[in-house]
């Protein structure tokens, strides 16, 4: 998937959600990580070699 190198958190996750809709609830509680660190910042600011992950919560026990 192709993003820009500033992107915000919710563009980011409308990009996915135009990809499959079905993850609107999911998407709407997962945290953003690039290169494997959560991500506070609205504005991402990501290289060609950047991995962004989205992350749902979980719940363990």
């Amino acid at each position: 998937m192709d993003v820009p190198k500033s992107v915000t958190q919710a563009a980011l996750k409308d990009a996915v959600l135009e990809l499959d809709p079905a993850l609107e609830a999911t998407l709407a509680n997962s945290r953003v990580a690039v290169d494997q660190e959560f991500i506070n910042e609205d504005v991402l600011q990501l290289s060609e070699a950047s991995e962004v992950a989205l992350l749902p919560p979980v719940s363990g026990g």
